[in-house]
């Protein structure tokens, strides 16, 4: 059973993905404002609303394909009610990209890397989250609803938000303390101010003569 191809705009968004990562300079400049590209493997980041329907049927697929060459074991089936757990479609989408990727590869590294790492680990992964062992016959409602609505309560995040700002203000304090000491220092390290010796003013020479008074030897001014 081959591998599911992508559809036409996924392939194109694909494409441009490659290019705004191996391109030229000029290539990348071409495709404008690189944030808005979609990548699939991010199924949110997928807005218009065709791509969307072909990512969705071409992970439809791949959860298809993986069911059948590698669910040998009933539990590591993905179940069929994998679109209503957000987290496994995160998974799956990332999943699928590399299989994509290793299958499109000039060699066998990448697929080796997949059926070890990449396979197994969702597999495990899917095994222990709950969310979807309880869905072994059918579809179970997310049981920790309850305590998601709790944690995002009026209360709780109230009291989350004071123990942010008992953080921050904590923070604030020690870089106020680290900027007083700093500044202690450099007042304890930098010298007084003095003026330079050659730029002191000096006291003129006056003589003292009996009979003329106080003279100013610089000018000759009789001063007494």
């Amino acid at each position: 059973m081959p591998f599911p191809k992508p559809g036409p705009m996924l392939r194109q968004a694909f494409k441009e993905l490659d290019v705004l990562a191996y391109g030229s300079d000029e290539e990348r400049k071409a495709l404008g404002d690189s944030t808005t590209l979609a990548r699939p493997w991010d199924p949110s980041s997928v807005t218009n609303p065709r791509l969307r329907q072909q990512l969705w049927e071409w992970l439809d697929r791949v959860v298809v394909w993986t069911n059948h060459e590698y669910g040998w074991r009933a539990e590591d089936l993905i179940p069929d009610c994998w679109p209503h757990h957000p987290p496994l479609v995160r998974e799956i989408a990332v999943l699928a990209d590399l299989r994509r990727r290793a299958g499109a590869a000039a060699t066998s590294d990448s697929l080796e890397e997949w059926h070890r790492y990449a396979l197994p680990a969702f597999l495990d992964r899917m095994g222990r989250r709950s969310s979807t062992s309880n869905c072994v016959e059918k579809h179970q409602d997310w049981p920790a609803r309850g305590r998601y609505t709790r944690h995002v309560s009026e209360d709780c995040r109230t009291a989350r938000g004071a123990q942010f700002s008992t953080d921050v203000e904590g923070i604030a304090r020690l870089h106020e303390d680290a900027q007083r000491r700093h500044e202690r220092q450099q007042a304890l390290s930098t010298p007084p101010t003095t003026s330079h010796p050659d730029t002191q003013p000096t006291a003129a020479l006056r003589l003292v003569n009996d009979e003329h008074g106080v003279v100013d030897t610089t000018t000759g001014e009789v001063l007494t």
